[in-house]
């Protein structure tokens, strides 16, 4: 088994608008070279996740969702998002910690254009 790669993240909170997208693409420049060497991983909120996976498609950088039910199955659950609602918008999760409601995320690269058609 190979060594992995460091990762860095960063969580958005509930902070930042659709303007604030375009610090990713000044992230991406700024980790230049380093991107062989490190992983970076950016959860902005849920309602960013889809223009921020389009943004990144050709970028060194993991787009990852804040929150993810524990439950798989889709329901009644008013304000929930499920990890498919997140894969079908850009994210893939790879490990979820349902006791807390925390996913960290790696990235698909969107095949559809955005907007979502």
């Amino acid at each position: 088994m190979g060594s992995r790669k460091p990762l860095i993240a960063g969580n958005w909170k509930m902070f930042g608008r659709g303007a604030d997208l375009a610090e990713i693409g000044a992230l991406a420049e700024t980790i230049g070279a380093a991107a062989s060497k490190i992983d970076v991983l950016i959860c902005p909120p849920a309602v960013f996740v889809a223009p921020a996976a389009w943004q990144t498609r050709d970028k060194p950088i993991l787009i990852g969702g804040q929150d993810c039910s524990p439950n798989a199955a889709d329901a009644a659950r008013t304000g929930e998002v499920s990890a498919a609602m997140l894969a079908d918008v850009g994210a893939i999760p790879s490990a979820a910690r349902t006791t807390t409601k925390v996913m960290i995320s790696s990235v698909r690269r969107p095949k559809r254009r955005w907007p979502l058609e």
